[in-house]
């Protein structure tokens, strides 16, 4: 059986989560659009936000007595997840775990901050296209994130079962994805790792955003990101060439994962290139290839994705009134996925 998990629980020397204010998210209710040194929203858009509000999840110090259930689920930035069991109401939760047994206390603390930075940032969001965050817990040999347990699986890992998705499926998927992306790119954070593994699917097809662990908050920063985070196959040119980006970097990032979607690969898996090769691809601006027998909707929509120029690229405002996104609001039945998730729903019982 697991430990209690207490939100609030330290163990000297190192320290979690301290009582310093949060560097990532306000605990304002308005929206986080001041910021706006990547002049991803155009003066109209500014001006529609000023005044609307949005939703944030209180941190609360809530303990939890929780069992493993010695199940793989995959892995993360910093660390392993596991399956367990929440025993007070029997919900099943994902257990991402960092290891912190063998290192010493200027280790621990160099790993402790690097996973506090999802922590800080998972623990206000409050949206149904992004996984939820429940409580974490600091042992001797672990720090251990409590995440909502998402049945269906990664899109990865349902392209590794099922193949590439049919284009109407890959339409539902993105207009969620994007909708979790407009509520992440509202409050000035950049995911900075959107591909098919960071992206879960429920028994019922709702997609949520996951693993923030490379996510940055523009906030209180005078310069884009430098940094070169990511994975390169989705990494847009100026993540690469490390010349300083913002949230447009998502954008292409969304693009790579929609081919992942319809060709059921990684992007640029078709090419006979290596990673160098790849990277020096995406640093002059290319984009993977799209295939041809796409229809010419989602070739247009590709287009606004897959612009060198980053703010040439549309972004989720623009994006989610593109006719290749349905315009409806009850999408998740338009596609019949119920047959995908059964073998997973077995495994799990």
């Amino acid at each position: 059986m697991g430990s209690v998990v207490c939100t609030n629980k330290k163990s000297p020397p190192s320290t979690l989560l301290s009582d310093v204010p949060n560097p990532f998210l306000v605990d304002e209710n308005r929206m986080e659009v001041k910021d706006n040194n990547d002049k991803y929203f155009d003066e109209g858009e500014l001006k529609e936000f000023e005044n609307q509000q949005f939703q944030v999840q209180k941190m609360v110090n809530k303990c939890i007595k929780w069992q493993s259930l010695n199940h793989y689920l995959g892995s993360g930035s910093f660390g392993s997840v596991e399956l367990g069991k929440d025993i007070e109401n029997g919900q099943f939760i994902a257990v991402k775990q960092l290891s912190i047994k063998g290192y010493n206390p200027k280790q621990i603390q160099t790993k402790i901050d690097q996973f506090e930075q999802e922590i800080l940032v998972l623990s206000k969001l409050d949206h149904p296209n992004i996984v939820k965050y429940l409580g974490m817990e600091q042992t001797q040999n672990h720090i251990n994130l409590f995440l909502e347990h998402v049945s269906g699986g990664s899109i990865k890992s349902l392209l590794e079962r099922y193949g590439k998705f049919p284009e109407n499926l890959v339409q539902v998927y993105t207009k969620q994805i994007l909708q979790g992306i407009e509520y992440l790119h509202k409050h000035g954070i950049i995911h900075r790792d959107i591909k098919g593994a960071n992206i879960l699917v429920d028994s019922t097809g709702i997609c949520k955003l996951a693993d923030f662990g490379s996510s940055k908050r523009l906030s209180f920063a005078k310069e884009e990101c430098k940094t070169f985070t990511g994975t390169p196959n989705w990494m847009a040119p100026e993540v690469i060439n490390g010349k300083g980006h913002g949230r447009f970097a998502d954008i292409w990032s969304l693009g790579c994962t929609i081919i992942e979607m319809l060709t059921g690969k990684p992007p640029w898996c078709d090419e006979t290139k290596n990673q160098y090769q790849i990277i020096m691809e995406v640093m002059k601006g290319s984009p993977p290839n799209i295939p041809s027998h796409l229809s010419s909707s989602i070739k247009e929509f590709l287009s606004h994705c897959f612009q060198q120029e980053p703010h040439k690229r549309w972004n989720v405002i623009k994006l989610l009134n593109h006719p290749f996104i349905p315009n409806t609001s009850n999408t998740t039945f338009s596609v019949d996925i119920s047959n995908m998730f059964k073998p997973l729903q077995k495994q799990i019982n």
